[in-house]
């Protein structure tokens, strides 16, 4: 059985998580449809854009539900 460092767990869990994200936001992109608030009407030519100054969604929102489930993680600088 490989015994890993902790650098090498962490980049496996960032790996993990960043194509997880990847894979979601192509499903989403392929499996859904824009339709107007008020109308309802189907915007095929639709953009989804972030904000301006998003937030970082690793450390804003991965991290935190991470360590709820006890699993921390600390940046390496």
């Amino acid at each position: 059985m490989k015994t890993y460092t902790e650098e090498e767990v962490k980049k496996l869990i960032q790996d993990a998580v960043i194509e997880a994200c990847k894979a979601t936001k192509d499903w989403f992109v392929k499996e859904s449809v824009i339709v107007d608030r008020e109308t309802k009407a189907l915007m095929p030519n639709a953009d989804i854009t972030l904000k301006e100054n998003p937030k970082n969604p690793l450390r804003d929102y991965v991290y935190p539900s991470l360590e709820k489930k006890g699993i921390l993680i600390t940046p390496s600088n």
